[in-house]
């Protein structure tokens, strides 16, 4: 797990209970139906998309390719053109 504190990640064991990620320290040992072992794997519930230009297509609610791709979350408004950039809020 990289927590921000340290270089190098911190081995953990990750669960998930039906929507919700449940974390166990290092060390300790997961037990369920089903188990995964990844050392040296990084696993991202989703991810946040910086640099894109999709403010527009937000406003459809049909966002299956962000989502497909792993993206939980956007950044909008660094367009120069997007309804909520610098220009539209009087910057």
């Amino acid at each position: 797990m990289h927590d921000g504190k340290r270089f190098l990640p911190d081995p953990v064991s990750v669960g998930i209970c039906e929507d919700a990620l449940l974390l166990f320290g290092s060390g300790e040992e997961a037990h369920a139906a089903e188990v995964i072992n990844a050392p040296g794997r990084i696993l991202a519930p989703a991810f946040l998309d910086v640099h894109n230009h999709g403010d527009l297509h937000l406003l459809s609610r049909d966002s299956i390719n962000l989502l497909s791709q792993g993206v939980g979350a956007v950044l909008v408004g660094n367009c120069g053109f997007s309804p909520w950039g610098p220009a539209a809020l009087g910057v």
